[in-house]
């Protein structure tokens, strides 16, 4: 039956992409989203899952379908850059000796969200990117209050966000990007402090430290910036601002029963980090330069290093680990190569106010891709081409 229902709801989204880029957009969240956490949105075939291939090359089908709608050079140098990794990371394992054109598909899946970046820079001027933007910050109090609903053990758990006793809702991104949004300059949502709370809340609950930190910090970074647009401020002195009162906030904190239940976590995940890494860096260290592009844990290769018993040591991509999963895809200069493309964004968003909120959440991204890979995976994947395609709607377009 679920099969059945995704089918069916790829070939609307395949509709939508051709037709209505907003509603695909939408429809692309909802599906990612394994449909708000109602079912999964996996497609099985030979236990291979499928769906997310299918749900990527949609837009990627219909940015070929749309070409012509592509004029903005500098969208063109972006996807044709994001382009060349993707061929890259295909086909250099293929070039050395390792794995066959089947594995290297396969292990590209992650990056194939990129696709659906392609699709938004390409159709960025046809898309609402407010209708969006309002989207996700209400699936974004959705996530927050099924947080919170489950950790006052009321228990209700949409089936396909469970996970052992709790829940883990898909794109916990979500809810530090409508952080953000609602305290931007374009958002005209009412009862800021309500949400502003409630979205802390699901980002604490939700139990990615990395999140709720950086945005402890960003959020009154990003209100200076607003504040201090077009004046030349002093970045030591935002530092100063942003710096002193939450130093003077955790050291009360740090008191706290859970403060010492967090750290204690944190040391335990970077322990185990560090465990799960140990081989991964053995290989990077063989191939530091340009790295293995998309090798498939299965590789021949691979199994020499590999520890099968354990489901985080039997690839050499991890979802917890940013940079090594970048440096393991790209080596060293690819990396560097890749990360230019967010600074650049990050560059063309002062040109515009309405930015803001984009520039705060690609900061934060390069912050949070040290234990968690928002560059490399579908969560973060996804913002950055809704950020990265808004920033260049905004590059003519007086600011608010």
């Amino acid at each position: 039956m679920n099969i059945a229902i995704n089918i069916l709801f790829l070939l609307l989204l395949t509709s939508w992409a051709i037709k209505k880029p907003t509603k695909f957009v939408i429809g692309y969240f909802i599906y990612a989203s394994s449909y708000l956490g109602l079912f999964s949105r996996d497609i099985l075939v030979a236990n291979i899952e499928i769906g997310t291939f299918l749900s990527n090359l949609i837009p990627l089908f219909c940015t070929v379908v749309h070409r012509n709608k592509l004029k903005d050079k500098t969208s063109i140098y972006i996807i044709v850059a994001l382009l060349l990794f993707y061929a890259y990371g295909l086909f250099k394992p293929i070039v050395d000796g390792r794995q066959n054109i089947i594995m290297s598909v396969i292990s590209s899946k992650t990056y194939t969200f990129y696709f659906f970046a392609i699709y938004v820079l390409t159709l960025k001027d046809y898309i609402d990117f407010k209708k969006i933007f309002k989207f996700i910050f209400y699936t974004s109090i959705y996530y927050s209050v099924l947080y919170i609903i489950n950790a006052i053990g009321l228990g209700i758990r949409p089936p396909a966000f469970i996970k052992g006793d709790g829940i883990q809702c898909f794109f916990d991104s979500f809810m530090t990007f409508s952080l953000f949004y609602l305290h931007s300059p374009i958002c005209n949502i009412r009862k800021k402090a309500i949400y502003t709370i409630l979205l802390f809340i699901g980002i604490y609950i939700g139990d990615f430290f990395s999140l709720l930190a950086s945005s402890i910090v960003l959020l009154p970074f990003q209100h200076i910036l607003i504040k201090n647009w077009k004046k030349k401020v002093n970045i030591m002195a935002i530092v100063a601002i942003i710096a002193i009162p939450t130093f003077i906030a955790f050291s009360f904190f740090q008191e706290s029963q859970t403060f010492k239940e967090i750290t204690e976590k944190q040391s335990n995940a970077i322990d185990s980090r560090g465990a799960h890494n140990e081989f991964r860096w053995q290989l990077i260290e063989k191939e530091y330069r340009w790295g293995y592009g998309f090798i498939h844990k299965d590789s021949k290769y691979l199994s020499f290093f590999t520890n099968s018993d354990n489901e985080y040591m039997n690839s050499l991509s991890f979802i917890d680990s940013g940079y090594i999963d970048l440096m393991g895809k790209f080596g060293l200069f690819g990396t560097i190569l890749f990360l230019l493309i967010p600074l650049y964004f990050i560059k063309l968003g002062f040109k515009n106010l309405n930015n803001a909120f984009c520039i705060s959440l690609i900061l934060q991204f390069f912050a949070v891709n040290a234990t968690w890979s928002v560059f490399t995976y579908q969560m973060g994947i996804i913002l950055l081409g809704i950020a990265y395609s808004f920033i260049l709607v905004n590059r003519n377009i007086k600011s608010i």
